[in-house]
């Protein structure tokens, strides 16, 4: 599926898609993969709804809403994609730092500087503690809106797909799997400084340093 994706093979990508009865994550990810496939082929004429996914995600359901804001988002339908990160942060306390990131670059694009400050605002009131706001807070203040997305091709947003489940499985000490994830994050987007640090703790944890000092100078440095 990767390989297929990765060389814009979308055809051949879908026919790892049909899997009957999928279970577990593959239940969510390929009603999504497959979204992000009509995408690539400009077959999307209508918004991506999947109310009926995110409902039977149970605790996944902000993982779907943010898939959805971003398949929406590069879709060009603005007002639902805004739902879906919406709906994506409401838990403050348990958002990611990068669904807040990429919402407020959504924001920002949009000419909403006044929602990207109280969103990024209300991500540190959440979280007090956070170093990842320096440079959000100096993006919030710029007075022309940044026009290009953080995520701008379908392999970038396939590889967050990939991205996110390396996250639930670190936060989980599921390093193994966590590692495999990530692997493939970065086999579709191998500059994806955020899927690097994350690869760098991951081997830094198994014991792995060397392979964790060289991840960690992958990175770069802007």
């Amino acid at each position: 599926l990767l390989e297929r994706i990765k060389v814009e093979d979308y055809d051949g990508a879908r026919k790892f898609l049909d899997v009957p009865e999928a279970e577990g994550f593959s239940a969510i990810t390929i009603p999504l993969l497959s979204s992000w496939m009509d995408l690539a082929q400009h077959k999307l004429t209508k918004p991506v709804l999947m109310d009926d996914v995110a409902k039977a995600a149970g605790n996944f359901a902000p993982f779907v809403y943010y898939h959805l804001a971003l398949i929406n988002d590069q879709a060009g339908f603005t007002d639902v994609a805004e739902r879906y990160y919406t709906r994506a942060v409401k838990d403050a306390v348990k958002v990611p730092y990068r669904v807040t990131e990429v919402f407020a670059n959504f924001y920002q694009r949009n000419g909403k500087p006044d929602k990207t400050k109280a969103l990024i605002e209300q991500y540190k009131k959440s979280n007090p503690q956070t170093y990842l706001l320096e440079d959000s807070l100096s993006f919030a203040n710029a007075q022309v809106p940044d026009s290009a997305p953080i995520i701008s091709t379908v392999q970038k947003g396939v590889a967050e797909i990939y991205f996110a489940i390396a996250s639930v499985l670190y936060s989980e000490d599921l390093l193994p799997d966590s590692l495999a994830y990530l692997n493939m994050a970065r086999y579709l987007r191998p500059d994806f400084p955020a899927a690097q640090l994350m690869l760098g703790s991951v081997q830094e944890q198994m014991g792995n340093h060397q392979a964790a000092q060289e991840t960690y100078r992958s990175i770069d440095a802007e």
